[in-house]
This record gives C-alpha cells, structure tokens and sequence, in this order.
C-alpha cells in the first residue's frame, strides 16, 4: 500500500483506513468474532471491506491458501465491496451470443475482442489502433499482448489475454470510430461495459480466482516488471487455459452463432408505420420529391436493416442508396420514436 500511495494510486488516509480495518478485524479481536468466513457477513463500511480484501491479496501473494483452515474464496464470498449508485448488469451467455448475432460484421472482431480480453473499451482500442503481430507472446492455446502502457490513474492495465486462435482474424483487424463501433455493439443489455462486467463473472464461475481476473483485467496494483508481475503473468495464462474452449463466441465464428436449445431471445418492439399524409397537394411537384409526396414511394423497406445501419453510424444519404424503400421522411418517423438514434 506504500507503493500505491507514493504513486497517487491510494490517499494515506485510506490507507489508515484500511489498516484499521484490518486490526479491528483480524488482530485484536480475531480469537474472539472472526474465526470462519460467515463472521463477516454483518461487516459494514466501503474501507472496511476494501482494507480486508487488500488483506486477503497480501495472503495469497505470500502464499497462504488457507487461513484459519479456510480457502480464500470462501472467505472473499464474504466480504462484500457494496457499491452505492452503480447498476449492475450482468448479461447471460445467450445474450452474448444474441448481440453478436446482431452486430454488423465491420464490428464482429472488436466484439469478439471485448469478449476475450474482458478489458476496458478504451485501452482495447488503443491497443489494436497500434497492435503489431510481433508484440505476440503464445503459451500453447493462450495469446498475450503487453498493454502496461495503456495505464492512466487507477485505470490500469498490463496484459491483454485471448484465444491463439483468434490471432489470424485479430491481424486483420479494420477500426472505424470509436462512437461507431460502440454504437453497432449495443444490443438489448449488452455494451462494451456489461461485457466487462460478464466477463469477470464468467472467469470467477470456471473457477479463475478472483485476483487473477483482477489482474487479467487491470483492476489491481501491480508493480510492472517486478517478480511479483512475472508471477502474475504465469498464473493468469494458467488461468486462461481453463476457459479458452469455453467462450460462448469461438474464435472462428462465423457471422451467425446458434443459440443454445431452449432459450428464446425476448421478441423486439416492431417499429409503427409511418402514418399516411391526411391532404393529397394540390399540384404535383415534379422529380423524386414529387412522386415521394404523392405517394408513390411506397416500397416496403426492411426495419431491422435500418436500425443496424443507424446504430452503425452510416449517413442518411448512404442508407437511402443501400436500403430499398428508404426515404428521408421514414427514416426521420423511425429516429423521431427512438431519441438514441439520433446523430450528436
């Protein structure tokens, strides 16, 4: 905790915080409250569980599996970082399988990268903006990228783990904007951000430990280059190779995954027909504008095409050209009842 303090990582008051937490908890009273994970379930306060969950890192770097008799895990099961204000969305595998499923394929690689990497949208980003195929470090079926540059404050990040399968797709790579590619990912409760979330949980569920994920994730404090850095690489590309066949997306996916027997995606809101003008003009204006006033620009356009080119970014003028049917007064009636569509 020194070293976080020095780096402007953590405040020394918290610090304090912590090690109080830790005196309070597992010193002087130890003997008499804490002697089995349950202990902790009535423990209050943000500093509290955080100081203990420091604690709990330090026994496993030094090598203690199981105090008290006890396996780490279960005594993190009961120490609760509880979060005010924050949503927590967790989307299943088919979810996953569904937003791929929906993706435009320009932005099915980013996805797939999201998914295996489990790391932040922004560093992911920046790291494929200047990936070189050189920088590749393979461990059997686990690839690995450094990404230690990419820290910023406690937004940190130190190595970027996926599939060896997916280097020859990842090589290819094309990225368009970032507002762009966010925006064609987003489908239903998937984002760049809640599959971060799922991944984390889906390394916890195949039993990656908890400070590995953190690691693989950038959420923990680690001395780059440093013994204890190379031990944390070793362990997390072991980690890795548990879940590198398990993934809901396989590395050679195509553009269309099946979901699995059983589960049905809920049905999507079908957008309303565009009303028909009440007055008929007067005169007939000459040219396109003309026949689309009069009415006979009544070409059944495909809905669910124009929603992903909207969510892709495309021009209004481009999706007219590539969309049969579409026109500027659809496609403003189709944004008019959807305010996210619209361009900033």
């Amino acid at each position: 905790m020194e070293r976080r303090v020095k780096a402007g990582d953590l405040s020394d008051r918290t610090r304090k915080d912590y090690i109080a937490a830790v005196d309070k908890y597992l010193v002087k009273d130890a003997e008499d409250d804490i002697t089995k994970p349950l202990d902790f379930r009535d423990m209050d306060g943000d500093k509290q569980t955080r100081g203990i969950k420091n604690f709990f890192n330090y026994l496993e770097d030094i090598e203690v599996e199981n105090p008290l008799g006890y396996s780490l895990e279960k005594w993190r099961k009961n120490v609760k970082i509880r979060k005010s204000g924050v949503v927590e969305i967790y989307p299943s595998n088919e979810e996953i399988i569904e937003a791929y499923n929906a993706c435009p394929q320009e932005y099915k690689t980013f996805f797939k990268a999201l998914v295996y990497t489990g790391n932040r949208f922004s560093q992911l980003y920046a790291a494929l903006q200047s990936f070189d195929p050189q920088e590749i470090t393979i461990n059997g079926g686990v690839a690995h990228i450094p990404s230690a540059a990419l820290s910023h404050g406690t937004k940190r990040s130190y190595r970027l783990f996926f599939p060896a399968a997916f280097i020859p797709e990842l090589s290819k790579v094309s990225l368009q904007s970032e507002d762009y590619i966010k925006r064609g990912i987003m489908h239903g409760r998937v984002s760049a951000k809640t599959i971060r979330k799922w991944s984390l949980n889906f390394l916890v569920e195949n039993d990656v430990s908890e400070s590995i994920a953190d690691f693989m994730q950038g959420r923990a404090p680690v001395t780059v280059g440093s013994a204890h850095y190379l031990n944390k690489i070793k362990q997390s590309v072991t980690a890795y190779q548990k879940v590198v066949d398990l993934f809901p997306i396989p590395p050679k996916a195509g553009g269309k995954i099946p979901l699995p027997g059983g589960w049905t995606a809920e049905p999507q809101p079908q957008p309303k027909p565009t009303p028909a003008p009440v007055e008929k003009p007067k005169t007939k204006p000459k040219g396109s504008k003309g026949n689309l006033i009069a009415g006979k620009n009544k070409k059944d356009m495909d809905y669910q095409a124009l929603d992903r080119m909207l969510r892709a970014g495309k021009p209004h003028a481009q999706i007219i050209k590539e969309l049969p049917g579409a026109n500027k007064t659809k496609i403003a009636a189709y944004i008019k009842e959807r305010p996210e569509l619209k361009r900033k």
